[in-house]
């Protein structure tokens, strides 16, 4: 990063009010959320730690560099190096605070800091992270249900896993079709 990026960067976010101030507050707290989910569920590494907290402040000065990419992939890394128990229910939290950390990075990258933001605006930018948490706590449950019962010996979900790509197969074939 140069030393005209990094003033410019620093300008705008001076300039942060109302909703931009939030976006960048949300881009700062998610990815330690995510962190303090690794420690609840096991214990995460001092050194990545640092790392994230290192690429969280770029992507809080320059929200549209790969700098959340970084931190996605660290906060990931360090889950899979802390945590061994796949049902934790931490994971909810942490797929909930990378989801708002990535809607936020994305809100932040692609409107103006002191925007003012209408109530379209806050629908549209609010709907897409709902029903990716909420498709996290559904396949959370599955992967629930899927850890209780031998998948490989029992003949009705076997089954069922076959109607369901059965369906899907049609729904595609459909959707293409047309």
């Amino acid at each position: 990063m140069n030393d005209q990026l990094l003033e410019d960067s620093v300008w705008m976010l001076s300039r942060a009010r109302g909703v931009g101030f939030v976006l960048r507050l949300l881009i700062v707290a998610t990815p330690f959320l995510a962190i303090a989910s690794v420690n609840a569920a096991g214990h995460a590494d001092g050194a990545l730690t640092l790392a994230i907290a290192v690429a969280t402040v770029a992507c809080v000065l320059v929200p549209d560099s790969h700098a959340g990419l970084i931190v996605v992939v660290l906060i990931s890394v360090q889950w899979i190096a802390a945590v061994d128990d796949t049902t934790s229910p931490w994971v909810l939290a942490a797929a909930a605070s990378m989801t708002v950390f990535h809607a936020a990075l994305a809100a932040a990258s692609a409107i103006p800091a002191g925007a003012t933001w209408s109530t379209a605006m806050r629908r549209r930018w609010s709907r897409r992270p709902l029903a990716l948490i909420v498709a996290s706590v559904a396949t959370w449950g599955a992967v629930l249900v899927v850890d209780t019962i031998d998948p490989a010996n029992s003949a009705v979900l076997v089954t069922a896993a076959l109607i369901v790509l059965a369906a899907a197969g049609l729904w595609a074939t459909r959707a293409s079709d047309a």
